[in-house]
């Protein structure tokens, strides 16, 4: 049986519409899977307290990072240690609050080998002028497979 004008031209047609969803639909595969190789393996944010007042003053907790109370331009270090869980060696990148950017400081991108713990040193270093007042926000370590 011979094929029409008519059906050749809408074979040709349902043709394209194929080869460019097909083209669609890979396209959206590889942008999710480089999406996918972009995102940490384990994330955890600590909360973040401090106080800039008159006086310097302890607070004791264990389960937030909190400097307690300071003076302006008093720097505060506080260590963290941190373990690299998985059997593969990972990279520690730390994103800081931007509401504590210019008073939190810390290094970032650190690679960590499988199985090891670190000590990360986090730095409270208020401004001359910081205004007297609480302050809190969060600092959180990303860690992402060593490529």
């Amino acid at each position: 049986m011979k094929k029409t004008k008519k059906q050749i031209k809408t074979n040709k047609k349902f043709t394209i519409l194929i080869s460019i969803l097909f083209v669609i639909l890979t396209v959206t595969i590889v942008i999710n899977l480089i999406q996918d190789l972009n995102k940490p393996v384990y994330s955890q944010e600590i909360p973040v307290y401090f106080a800039v007042a008159e006086k310097m003053g302890l607070v004791i907790n264990t389960s937030v990072l909190d400097f307690g109370i300071t003076y302006p331009f008093a720097p505060v270090d506080k260590k963290i240690n941190l373990t690299n869980e998985f059997e593969y060696p990972v990279i520690l990148k730390v994103v800081i609050d931007p509401k504590l950017d210019n008073y939190l400081f810390g290094a970032t991108d650190i690679e960590i080998p499988a199985g090891e713990t670190i000590t990360y040193g986090v730095s409270l270093i208020p401004a001359k002028d910081a205004e007297y007042g609480n302050y809190s926000g969060y600092i959180r370590f990303d860690f992402y497979p060593l490529k």
